[in-house]
Parts: C-alpha cells; sequence; structure tokens
C-alpha cells in the first residue's frame, strides 16, 4: 500500500510537472509570435512591391514609379555620382524619359529580406538594361544594391537605395 500510494503520488507529481512545462512552453511560443514586430506575409509584400517597382520602369508607369517611394527618397548610383533625389521631386523627369519611350528593364538575383518591424532591407544583385524608343538597349553593369522599405499604412514603399557595382575578384 505504501509502495503504491508513493508511486501514484510520484507519476501525479510528474504529470503536473509535465503540464506546466507544456503550458510554460506555449506561453513561450505564444509570446515569440505576439510580440513578433514583423506580420506574416511581409517578406513577402516587399517583394511584391520591389516587383511592382520595377515592373513601372519597364512598361513606363510614373505613377507606380513615384507611388512606389517616400517623399524625399534618395539613391546613391552605381555608376558614382553624387545623392540623387527622386520622385516625386523628380516626376517630370522621369515622365519625360517615359514619353520619349526610354524604359528601364531591372533585374534583381539572390534577393534577400530582413525585416525589422515595419521597417525592410533587401539585398540583391541588380543588372538593368536601358531600352530606347528606337529599340536598341545598352546592359549596364552589375550592382550590388540595398534598398529600405518602410510600411506605412499598410503599404510597403521604398526610403532609400544604395548601389555599389559589382566588381570582379582581385587576384
Amino acid at each position: 500500500p505504501f509502495q503504491t500510494t508513493f508511486y501514484l503520488h510520484h507519476v501525479i507529481a510528474q504529470e503536473a510537472n509535465m503540464k506546466r512545462l507544456a503550458a510554460l512552453f506555449t506561453c513561450l511560443l505564444l509570446s515569440m509570435v505576439l510580440s513578433s514586430p514583423a506580420h506574416a506575409g511581409d517578406r513577402e509584400d516587399v517583394l511584391v512591391a520591389v516587383n511592382a517597382y520595377n515592373a513601372s520602369m519597364r512598361d513606363g508607369n510614373t505613377d507606380v514609379y513615384v507611388n512606389s517611394v517616400l517623399p524625399g527618397y534618395i539613391i546613391y548610383n552605381g555608376g558614382g555620382a553624387l545623392l540623387n533625389y527622386n520622385p516625386p521631386a523628380n516626376r517630370s523627369g522621369i515622365q519625360t524619359a517615359f514619353d520619349a519611350g526610354t524604359r528601364f528593364n531591372i533585374q534583381h538575383r539572390h534577393q534577400e529580406v530582413a525585416l525589422y518591424g515595419d521597417t525592410a532591407i533587401l539585398t540583391a544583385y541588380e543588372q538593368s538594361t536601358t531600352i530606347l524608343a528606337d529599340g536598341t538597349s545598352t546592359a549596364g553593369r552589375p550592382f550590388r544594391t540595398t534598398m529600405v522599405w518602410v510600411k506605412q499604412g499598410g503599404t510597403w514603399k521604398m526610403a532609400h537605395q544604395h548601389q555599389s557595382p559589382l566588381l570582379p575578384p582581385s587576384p
């Protein structure tokens, strides 16, 4: 009787400990999920925004281009030029280029998105081709690009972009 009673208390105590451990694990898991600053689908939403931006350059869609970036958006382009302020301040410049038939085919490879709440940093290798109205095209040199995207009102918009030439390794 004593051993049976002791055994039953031991089993009950183990079950209680397992339930506490399961409850602790559940609380820990829920706190990790609920306290995460990024929401499910944000990575995919950033990639959709990047693709829309690239498509606007390829299709000559000034409205999508301008609406893809925040006011004050700036870019350090890979050609080594000084800081470049772009739309919406440069809307007329890009519209003039699009009206003349100029298009830009931008392709990204090896895209990585890091999320920090309502901010995302996208890194990729970029290859772009400029296509003129007469159909001639010029491939630009490949770049490493970093884009900073900010989520405002549920929409991802680019705040900053930095490009640098992708050079072959030095011997």
